[in-house]
């Protein structure tokens, strides 16, 4: 919601999986994408983990894999990064 305490909309980002050298899924590339005044800024982090641990988090429920999806943009400031980008 955009108003005058959150002046941001915030816009679908995709999170991609990453793969290691030998194919295995070994992590995401987490992002955000902001828009204000018709400007779009994104801010996005690799996190990069074993293989088991992929593969555990790509099965787990939906609601582990947000929970630790949102834990990440907190502990890279995503949301601040994509705002320093903005008019």
């Amino acid at each position: 919601m955009v108003d005058d305490l959150n002046p941001y909309k915030t816009l679908p980002s995709i999170q991609k999986k990453l793969y290691d050298d030998s194919g295995a899924h070994a992590g995401y590339r987490i992002a955000v994408t902001l828009e204000k005044e018709g400007v779009q800024a994104s801010a996005e982090q690799e996190v990069w983990m074993t293989s088991t641990e992929a593969s555990a988090l790509a099965g787990a429920p939906d609601d582990e894999f947000t929970a630790w999806y949102s834990a990440r943009i907190t502990e890279y400031a995503l949301v601040d990064k994509a705002v320093a980008k903005l008019p």
